[in-house]
Formats: structure tokens, sequence, C-alpha cells
């Protein structure tokens, strides 16, 4: 078991600026919802930042070590966080099954994957610099990024799509740098054979399986493409849409939608997605008899000993969101019936969330936010 000073290693002093707590995992972690110990005394009401929060960080480090000690009895690891989504999947066999099930290839199956760098960096006005989880290529040179997204952060759509989109001028570099490789020399034929490929874009693939609710969806999996509205409208008349390029597509899982029972399962990519979302909660999970599932299974079964680390990583992922989440969210854990002007005020201070997702996170009217921040403009003028 970690030691206290093990777990401020782990979760340096930050602490003391982002006291975060995350509602579903707690609520989940500690029956009854109740969470003891905490306080959201320093933060609320403050203009300026306390140099020190001693009893934040003591209370940080009591429920990381709650956390910890309940992960460590756990048969599994939880795919739903960042460390037990890699073990999960990075693995080829692992990869190979997934992506093969989740892109519903039919017969022209990927046979090899290799797993690539997951860092992007963008060279704009200032370097953007993005963190994917799992970057893989497959033989056919299909570049696809898997994001396993925990919880809803503003402008997600946006998010996506900013992704994507820095993926794909990313591996569209490394395709000139190849098109180069193949045709090197400065003759004029092959300058005028590397022109031919100036606007070409490789094919790049973003799978994102969310474990919240996305709208717009009616069922688990949608598939975003870019279409032109000619397109749409003879979609209206019975016509299947084509995209406007095969080579980039969005594939969203709505794990919160997903709700396939042990005895349902008939596909792979039912298998997979029922293996991600309830493996944590799990004391038994199935076997598969599949070679690349149940090998998942094993990878992801709790070795204290072993996975001492990844445990540690575990508990750093689920008290990671930023302050602004973790404001509300704590207010939810700890004193329901008290959720109000304070704490609505707290978020728009912070101008972080939208008035919708205020009023939805601390369960009050759109119209009650409205009415608090009309107040506060009134009350900021006199």
């Amino acid at each position: 078991m970690p030691t206290e000073t093990n777990f401020y290693k782990i979760f340096p002093s930050k602490w003391d600026e982002n006291f975060v707590f995350i509602v579903e995992v707690l609520q989940g972690v500690f029956p009854g919802g109740q969470v003891t110990g905490c306080t959201t005394a320093p933060f609320m009401n403050r203009k300026k930042k306390p140099k020190t929060l001693p009893q934040a960080s003591a209370s940080a480090n009591s429920v990381a070590a709650k956390l910890f000690k309940t992960f460590s009895k756990r048969k599994y690891l939880d795919p739903k966080l960042d460390p037990g989504f890699k073990r999960l999947l990075k693995n080829r066999a692992a990869m190979i099954s997934f992506l093969n099930a989740i892109l519903r290839l039919g017969k022209d199956k990927i046979s090899k994957v290799e797993f690539m760098d997951t860092q992007l960096n963008i060279h704009a006005a200032d370097l953007l610099t993005l963190q994917m989880d799992i970057h893989a290529k497959t033989e056919s040179g299909l570049h696809i990024n898997v994001e396993m997204q925990g919880w809803p952060n503003t402008f997600f759509k946006e998010r996506v799509i900013l992704q994507e989109s820095a993926f794909l001028c990313h591996e569209k570099t490394l395709f000139n740098a190849a098109v180069r490789e193949k045709i090197p020399t400065d003759s004029e034929n092959d300058k005028a054979e590397r022109e031919k490929h100036r606007y070409e874009i490789p094919h790049v693939y973003a799978v994102w399986i969310c474990n919240f609710d996305i709208n717009g969806t009616a069922g688990y999996y949608d598939c975003w493409n870019l279409y032109s509205e000619h397109a749409v409208a003879k979609s209206a008349k019975g016509e299947a849409p084509l995209p406007i390029s095969p080579k980039v597509k969005y594939i969203i899982i709505d794990l919160k939608k997903f709700r396939k029972k042990e005895s349902e399962l008939k596909c792979d990519e039912h298998r997979w997605l029922y293996l991600i979302k309830n493996a944590a909660a799990s004391t038994q999970l199935p076997k598969f008899h599949d070679f690349a599932l149940d090998n998942a299974v094993k990878r992801i079964t709790v070795n204290t000993k072993r996975d001492k680390k990844i445990l540690e990583d575990q508990v750093a992922c689920t008290m990671s969101l930023d302050e602004q989440m973790g404001r509300l969210a704590l207010a939810r854990v700890e004193a329901r019936e008290e959720v109000t002007r304070r704490y609505v005020e707290n978020a728009l201070h912070g101008n972080v969330l939208t008035v919708q997702q205020i009023a939805e996170y601390n369960e009050v009217s759109v119209s009650y936010v409205r009415k608090v921040k009309a107040e506060m403009l009134a009350g900021s003028k006199k």
C-alpha cells in the first residue's frame, strides 16, 4: 500500500491548486455516494489563491489512498480510464481484433498493425501539442487514432474535429516524406510526379469511445463523415449519401447507449465494447473463446504486485479533471441539497462552462442560472 508521501509524488503540488473529485467515479468507489473528509471551503468565495491549502492536500491524499485500496481489491483494471484502456488494447493481436470489429470492415480485414508515436506537434502561430491515447497503422497505410473519453469537455465535438485535423496534418507530412523517398531526384520528371501528390491525403480514421451521452446519436454507434449538401438532399430521397472523401472518418461510440447483456453479445464489436464498459465493475468476465479477447482479459486482471504503478496511475487519472469540473462535481457528492447560488456563481466566474452545462451539473434550471448571472452583472456595475 503506497504511503501518503508516495501519493504526493504521484500528484504533486497541484493538489493545492486543483482539489479535484470526479462525481461518477467517487460515487462508484464509495457506496451511497458520500465522500467524507473533504471540503470545498478553501475554494469558495475567494478572490486570491491562498499560498497553502493543507486541509485540501491532506483530504486529497486520503481520498487517493482509499481509491488505491478500492482499485487493488477489484478483479480487473478499468478500461474506461487511460491506464487500463492502454493495457487492454495496446497489443497487436488485440488491436487487430478490435479494429476489424469496430471499423466494420467486412471481408477487407486488417492483418497487421504497428503502434506509432502518440504525440502530435502542429506548428501554427503557437505550437499546438495534442496527445493521442493510441495511434496504430495498418499494413495498407491506414492510420487510426483510438481515444477513450471518460468525461464530457466543453466543445467536445469541436475537440474531435481539431484533434483529427491535427492528426491528418501530421500524417500528411509523413506521407509527403514517403513520396519524396520513393521519388527522390530533382529531375523534371520526378518533380512533376511528386507534384501530382501535392494535395493527396492519407487515410486517417478516428475512433472515439465515450463514457457519456452524446447528443444527436440514436444508438451507441455513429459514423461521422464530410458530406455535401447535395448528397444529404439525395439521402432524404432514400439514396445512400457518399462522403466527399472516404479517407477521413470519425467513429463515435456512446458507451452509455451500449446496453447489451452477456447473453446478447453476437459479434466481436459487442464483446470489445462489453469488456471496456463492464470490466471495472465485474467480478468475473465471460470466456470469449477468442485468443485476442481472452488474452486482453488476462492483461487487465489485477495483480497487486505487478500492477502497483498502473493502479497508482488509475488513481491519478481518476482525480485529474480540471478545476472547474471538480468544484461542481464535489458539490454534487458532498451536499446535493446545498447546491445553491455560490456554486453557480463559482462556475459563472470560471467562464468555462455554458449556462446549460452549469444548470445540468448542478441540477438547477437554466432560468435560475440566467437569473444569477444577471444579478451578478448588475452587482458588478454598482
